[in-house]
């Protein structure tokens, strides 16, 4: 790795090309699958560590669940990309979810979902209450920041 910037801002740098990897999870208030106080492994990391490029997740079934919530993060740091957000939130008129507040039509990507150096599971948890039912698809574009790390769906 090395470590470059422009115009006095730096960000991590890899000979590796980015790759893409995506899951989709249908949430049913399951263990793992949207139980209040698990978390969902989306992602898989072995081997080093890797640099999320960016991730983002698409709501293709609306989620229900009463008062639940959902963060987006790593095993350790469960809000490392998107912090507490109302799982009712995410909805298909609202489909989009990088940040706290579920967004329709585009966005520009946060800082916290970019760029983003890691070694562990990328895991959403769920608090309050279940989340019951829908459909959340997380995108993910990644590198290799060391030798023999990868990234797949879990």
């Amino acid at each position: 790795m090395r470590a470059y910037g422009g115009l006095g801002q730096g960000f991590l740098y890899s000979n590796a090309e980015p790759r893409y990897a995506q899951k989709s999870v249908t949430f049913t208030g399951a263990s793992g699958l949207g139980l209040a106080a698990t978390n969902t492994v989306w992602f898989t990391v072995s081997g080093g560590a890797v640099i999320v490029r960016f991730i983002a997740g698409r709501v293709t079934t609306n989620l229900a669940g009463a008062t639940a919530t959902l963060t987006l993060g790593v095993v350790g740091s469960t809000s490392l990309f998107i912090g507490v957000t109302t799982a009712t939130g995410l909805v298909t008129t609202a489909d989009l979810w990088v940040s706290t507040t579920p967004t329709a039509a585009g966005i520009a990507l946060p800082a916290a979902t970019k760029d983003i150096l890691c070694d562990t599971n990328i895991v959403s948890a769920v608090a309050t209450a279940n989340i019951t039912s829908g459909v959340l698809v997380l995108d993910i574009v990644w590198e290799p920041l060391t030798d023999g790390a990868t990234l797949v769906p879990a």
